[in-house]
């Protein structure tokens, strides 16, 4: 009797393993992919209109109120920021924005006139980041999330149907902001009513003091919440602004470490895109300038000054304006991958307008329901007819 032959161990087939990179590290596309959208001549532009009118309202707010602005953490700040508007240098937006905070808790309390001025600001800067910033985010959402390119007159007519949308989305944090400080408000006015009004406006601060907990996740919820409600009201259906606000806030304190990180990571590659943006513009413009200064002879006109000048001023712009279309970026890839985390929506589930199929074909009813018959030939007929006759 023979023994059974048994197979070796080389006899025996390996299966091959492969790591599937899109889903064990699906958020590495995402991250890195968010410097394309950004550095999109189109997007820079968009950029440069945005950055300009923002100019403009600061301008127009400060000529119809006149804020008697004061102490050296907001001279600071309008120096820097006239540093940036002369084109010599640019500081990246977050800076620029706790510089703008620093500036206003130093110069509390406020007047009505100063405050009159913040709000201006406070809508004028969500209705032109909102709008601007929102058309680079939409773009940027399909771009990173569906790798596809979102249609302009798309974009347009969802951010333009939710413009209430992004102004009240900054309105909840002020109102919100308002309401807890009603509490200290009330405290230090009865303060003033003797020893008695203070030793009830003392207590009654310490009792409402834990509302300043609160408080503290709004303030911080506008500048890092705010970017991703405005996501939110751009790539979800709904999209209105209690969405947007309670999306932005939930995903940020939900995942703060996770946002962190993330952050992290899309500075470092922000930083890249910025030396890639500088590279190709100063450079490419300055090859380009000195050919044309070199065709000329060596000595250009006083009218191709003036017109390679303009030429000058938008390489300047497009350089200054990388980091709010990068900004835009970041915080669409935020969002999609914060959604991902927190929610379990994948990244390329976003909203676009149904505008219904140009025809629709006609359903075929069944046919013993309705009781219909087609049309018989002749010779059908003769048939049916000899089918029916008796049989002899």
């Amino acid at each position: 009797m023979e023994e059974p032959q048994t197979a070796s161990c080389e006899d025996q087939p390996i299966p091959r393993v492969q790591i599937d990179w899109d889903r064990s590290v699906w958020w590495c596309y995402p991250l890195l992919m968010s410097v394309r959208p950004a550095v999109r001549f189109v997007h820079l532009l968009i950029a440069i209109v945005a950055i300009e009118l923002t100019r403009l309202g600061v301008h127009v707010a400060e000529q119809l109120f006149a804020p008697n602005w004061s102490g050296p953490l907001w001279n600071d700040m309008v120096a820097r920021g006239a540093t940036w508007h002369g084109g010599t240098a640019m500081p990246p937006f977050w800076t620029w924005m706790c510089d703008v905070a620093s500036a206003v808790v130093a110069l509390l309390p406020l007047s009505l006139r100063d405050l009159a001025f913040l709000t201006f600001c406070a809508l004028w800067l969500a209705l032109v980041w909102g709008m601007l910033g929102g058309l680079i985010v939409r773009r940027a959402l399909f771009d990173v999330g569906q790798r596809t390119s979102a249609m302009w007159g798309e974009a347009l007519r969802i951010l333009v149907r939710r413009v209430p949308a992004l102004l009240w989305l900054v309105g909840i944090y002020f109102v919100g902001i308002g309401l807890l400080l009603i509490p200290a408000w009330l405290g230090g006015l009865m303060a003033r009513m003797g020893t008695a009004g203070a030793m009830v406006g003392g207590v009654g601060a310490l009792v409402f003091a834990p509302l300043a907990i609160f408080l503290g996740r709004l303030l911080l919820g506008i500048w890092v919440a705010t970017p991703l409600g405005v996501c939110a009201i751009a790539a979800e259906k709904k999209g209105d602004a209690f969405e947007g606000f309670s999306r932005g806030y939930a995903y940020f304190f939900q995942r703060p470490v996770l946002f962190v990180l993330l952050l992290a990571v899309l500075i470092i590659v922000g930083l890249v895109g910025e030396q890639l943006v500088y590279f190709v513009y100063t450079y490419g413009w300055q090859w380009w300038r000195e050919a044309v200064v070199m065709g000329a002879g060596g000595t250009p006109s006083e009218q191709l000054v003036r017109l390679l000048s303009v030429g000058d001023w938008l390489v300047v712009r497009l350089i200054a304006s990388y980091w709010f279309s990068f900004g835009c970026c970041a915080a669409a890839v935020l969002y999609l991958i914060l959604r991902k985390e927190v929610d379990g929506i994948e990244l390329d589930e976003l909203f676009m307008l149904d505008e219904g199929p140009l025809s629709q074909v006609p359903s075929i009813a069944d046919r013993s329901s309705r009781g219909d018959t087609f049309p018989s030939s002749p010779e059908s007929e003769r048939t049916n007819a000899a089918e029916d006759q008796p049989a002899s």
